[in-house]
């Protein structure tokens, strides 16, 4: 961070940021956070698999993850820690990004909304998914 520092612009700096900000969140929710894919083995077959479905695959093969298994409770407040590490590499003691841009980020607000769902019991994981269905119109009511 500090030889882009010395060598950009603020405001190129920024932008930097911003975008390598909202990548890196976004690619520990989709790596990391959301739930495998069903069936994962065909994905690699398949001829319209997404180069980004395959990259994922391939990296939670990396990291050990059991494809048939959530995150774990200490997975996940390992994550959370993680996160706050990645929170002050941005915001680099005040030379980076501000910390309130950084918490109010749709990406950030989506990835600790996915990891959210890990600690909540069935009965409201059922009653989360409802609501959104109904509020994205997709349930039919007869």
């Amino acid at each position: 961070l500090t030889f882009f520092t010395n060598q950009c612009e603020k405001t190129v700096l920024k932008r930097l940021l911003k975008e390598l900000w909202k990548a890196v969140i976004s690619d520990l929710e989709k790596v990391i956070v959301l739930p495998p894919f069903a069936d994962s083995k065909n994905l690699l077959t398949l001829p319209v698999s997404k180069i980004e479905d395959a990259y994922r695959l391939s990296i939670r093969r990396e990291l050990g993850r059991d494809n048939d298994r959530s995150l774990t409770q200490k997975q996940c407040q390992i994550l959370d820690r993680g996160l706050e590490d990645v929170k002050e590499f941005f915001h680099a003691s005040g030379q980076g990004l501000k910390k309130n841009y950084l918490e109010k980020t749709a990406e950030l607000q989506s990835l600790k909304y996915a990891l959210s769902l890990y600690t909540q019991t069935t009965d409201s994981l059922i009653k989360t998914f409802v609501k959104t269905e109904k509020e994205q119109g997709n349930i039919i009511k007869n």
